[in-house]
């Protein structure tokens, strides 16, 4: 069954990682930083497992409605969850039917239907319990609801997007972001040690589970300046997992993060029958910034109330100028570099004003006037840097404005030096910036904006085999 191969080949990785940990040291000439997933949309690290209590185990739970009882599990005690099994899915609890209006595409039956109050497709601490004592915890997750949190002006994001169940129906951009974490395990427990993260924007298979992209299935729009068949693929981070620990700082990433390098997701066009892409959103260092680590939100985080989502997690991503100022958002007539920084545009202004062409001014927060009447045509600017060309070995995108001239709520402590770096910094680190591009204090402009997300997340299955074929439309 796929279970048990994908069981035998995660055993095989976490003693690749073990005997890389004896031979390397882990990464011991770099600092440890927080543990990025790779890929993503508004997206967006992963933590490298969720840790904290020992695993579910003992004898498996009773059968649950479609399907039979779960295998011997971990010894010590019994499972605490209902396992409900069959060749789709490993679920647990009872079907959901307000899901219904959150993710509009089936099944909403048997093992693969939503469950619980995250409307989660598969149940990880089913799975767990499911495994022998020293196999590893897979934890795979989907991004259930995404919203952008700090860009109340530039974005007017909420209203004018696709919504979020057209986005579901076809499994489009930060919809569809998925999260794989490998957790090491010894005696039924979890255990520090070596694991891997893998976050990107996948597709759904119309059945209840989920795929990866693969690195070549990308389709070439050059014509809209997305080329390389690999840039929805994911990538994984090698991880040093320490279970004692909460929240994200149970994982750190022990080697390069793979978030250095861009990665683009596509906003497919409202139900189409052929999944056109609409427009495509590209980004660097994605990074968890809140994820709940209890063992109740193995199986997800954040509820849905059959309205609207709770969306306890937070994530951040940064997206260059230059990677999106190309890509038409073709309901709204401009690039998405221009949404971040003068908000929706007339068809008067589209092609007047532009992220390249239009010199930075100090905006006006709040925005209480239409664009002609402004005397800024912004509303946010640049605040972070990333790096160009082979500036990646040194440093990653970060947060590079010292004042907060957006007038940003909750603002965090910019770290970040006067002078550029001599030597590799660790991600979140990196030379200041200047967001009007003054050269001020000889400091490079800032090049790229830093977005902010909470997000709630649902338990799935992810197939083992990433796909060729884009998102098909699922009726």
């Amino acid at each position: 069954m796929k279970r048990l191969k994908r069981v035998n080949q995660f055993k095989l990785v976490v003693s690749c990682l073990a005997l890389l940990v004896v031979i390397t040291g882990c990464g011991d000439d770099t600092e440890d930083t927080p543990v990025s997933g790779a890929g993503g949309s508004s997206g967006e690290s992963g933590e490298g497992g969720e840790g904290g209590e020992s695993g579910e185990g003992g004898t498996s739970g009773e059968s649950g409605e479609g399907g039979t009882s779960g295998e011997s599990g971990t010894g010590g005690s019994e499972c605490d969850v209902e396992i409900i099994d069959d060749d789709e899915c490993i679920n647990s609890g009872e079907e959901n039917l307000s899901c219904t209006t959150a993710d509009v595409v089936g099944p909403f039956v048997g093992s693969c239907a939503p469950r619980g109050e995250s409307c989660h497709r598969a149940s990880n601490r089913a799975k767990e319990c499911m495994l022998g004592p020293d196999e590893p915890a897979v934890m795979e997750l989907r991004v259930a609801q995404s919203l952008t949190d700090n860009m109340p002006y530039s974005s007017g994001i909420e209203a004018l997007r696709l919504s979020a169940a057209n986005r579901s129906k076809v499994c489009s951009s930060e919809q569809c972001l998925l999260m794989r974490m490998t957790v090491p395990r010894e005696g039924g427990e979890r255990v520090e040690g070596p694991g891997t993260t893998e976050i990107a924007v996948g597709r759904y298979n119309c059945d209840g589970t989920f795929s990866f992209y693969s690195d070549t299935a990308a389709p070439d729009r050059e014509a809209d300046g997305r080329t390389g068949a690999d840039r929805w693929a994911v990538r994984e981070a090698m991880s040093l997992i320490d279970p004692s620990k909460d929240g994200r700082e149970q994982s750190t990433i022990t080697g390069m993060n793979p978030n250095r390098k861009a990665s683009c997701n596509a906003f497919y066009v409202d139900a189409s029958p052929d999944s056109e892409i609409d427009w495509e959103l590209c980004t660097l260092g994605f990074d968890i910034v809140e994820i709940d680590t209890s063992v109740e939100a193995r199986d997800g985080f954040g509820t849905y109330d059959g309205t609207d989502w709770t969306r306890p997690g937070k994530y951040e991503v940064y997206a260059p100028l230059s990677l999106n100022d190309q890509d038409l958002i073709n309901p709204l007539g401009i690039t998405f570099c221009q949404l971040m920084a003068f908000g929706p545009l007339g068809p008067d202004f589209r092609t007047d004003i532009t992220c390249s062409g239009t010199e930075r001014c100090l905006p006006l927060n709040p925005v209480p006037m239409a664009q002609e009447e402004r005397t800024c045509p912004y509303v946010k600017l640049p605040d972070s840097l990333c790096p160009e060309e082979d500036e990646a070995e040194m440093f990653g995108c970060h947060l590079g404005s010292r004042d907060n001239v957006n007038n940003e709520e909750g603002y965090p402590e910019v770290d970040c030096t006067m002078d550029a770096p001599t030597e590799a910094l660790p991600d979140k680190q990196g030379q200041c910036c200047d967001p009007l591009g003054q050269d001020t204090d000889g400091l490079p402009a800032c090049n790229a904006y830093r977005i902010v997300n909470t997000f709630a997340a649902s338990a799935i299955e992810i197939t083992d085999d990433p796909s060729d074929e884009l998102q098909p439309l699922c009726e």
